[in-house]
Formats: structure tokens, sequence, C-alpha cells
């Protein structure tokens, strides 16, 4: 239960979740299969080799997440500048180095990555007179990164930005943004509404 600190007795739990939910998702889903056998805190505190699983499960989403970010690369400079610019851009990123070395390692870089650019794809729609609907997409791209890894936080303000280079003079579009940024990230991170305190002790 990531959400409540529980990972290990006496441990706070002091990163956002969504990745962790996204691990835990897909572990249930192997054992509904039959792949593999997961057990419960006590047991893994007792054996930790049987984690094996879920590290797995966590590079498995990070190939596939840097997988797709490929295809997002590709698609926003194929529609910002052509379908060479996008090739060129897909090219560059798959075989960078960084990239290819964090899209096989259990870690938050590469899925933090995909929806970072996720939202940049819907900013881009945005610029082109994409209306409410990139909006609201770039809103939740951004909160799905945030729930993701809280540091991303920070680039909230893009959305401000994005208001004042946005071809379309109304507030229905940055509003629909900024809703659908806090289901994003009360989905990916249901701490920041069922406990705002501790939520704020993830922004210190």
């Amino acid at each position: 239960d990531p959400a409540n600190g529980r990972w290990f007795p006496g441990v706070r739990w002091h990163q956002t979740t969504l990745q962790a939910f996204l691990v835990g998702a897909l572990c249930k889903a192997w054992e509904a299969a039959g792949w593999i056998r997961l057990g419960d805190r006590a047991h893994f505190l007792e054996h930790p080799e049987d984690l094996a699983p879920v590290f797995l499960a966590g590079r498995v989403l990070s190939a596939f997440m840097g997988t797709l970010s490929v295809g997002l690369a590709w698609a926003a400079a194929r529609r910002l500048y052509g379908a060479r610019a996008g090739w060129v851009a897909g090219l560059l990123l798959s075989t960078l180095f960084l990239h290819l070395f964090h899209s096989r390692l259990s870690l938050l870089n590469v899925p933090l990555a995909f929806w970072w650019m996720l939202e940049a794809w819907f900013a881009v729609r945005v610029l082109q007179g994409g209306g409410v609907r990139a909006w609201a997409g770039a809103g939740m791209a951004l909160g799905l990164a945030c729930a993701t890894k809280i540091t991303v936080l920070a680039s909230l303000p893009g959305l401000v930005l994005l208001a004042v280079l946005a071809p379309e003079r109304s507030w229905k579009g940055p509003a629909a943004a900024l809703l659908a940024f806090s289901a994003g990230l009360g989905l990916g991170c249901p701490e920041f509404l069922l406990r705002p305190a501790t939520a704020w002790d993830l922004l210190r």
C-alpha cells in the first residue's frame, strides 16, 4: 500500500505513486494468468529474492513506455515540422544512450519522460488550435507526470505560457487543463486528495 507509506514498517512514503500502482496492476495481471505467485509484505521481508517479478514488471513497463516515447517524439516533430523532422526525432531518441539505458531499468525516469512527452504532444495540438480536448489532454498528461514524480510540478507554469501562446483566447481551454491536471494527479497519487497534509510533505 504505497499511498499509505506501508512498504515497510516505520518507513514513510516520500514519492508519488502512479508507477507503483501500474507495476502492482501488471503483477496482479500476471498472477491472475498464473505466471507468477505474489506473497504478502511479511513474505517479501523474509524472502526478498521473491521480489524479482515486481522488478521485472517495472522493467517491462519502462521498456514499453520508452518505445511509446519514440512514437510521441516522431508524432510531435512531424506535426510541427513535417515527416522528415518526425523521422529524425524518432531516430535520435531511439538511439540516445540514456534513453536506451533507462528503458531497461525499473526506475521512474522513462515513465516520467513518457508522460511529459505526451503532455508536449497535446501542447503542440493546443498551439495548432486543437481546442478544449487538446487542453484537457495536456492537463491530464501533466497531472500523471506529477503523479509519477512530484518534481514535474515545477513545469505547471508551462500551462500559463501555453495559454499565452495559444491561438484561441478562451478561458474554457485553460480551465479544462487545470481540471484534467487535478484529475490526473488525484488518480495517480490519491495522497494529494485524501491526505493533503502528507501531500504537502512531498512538496517540501
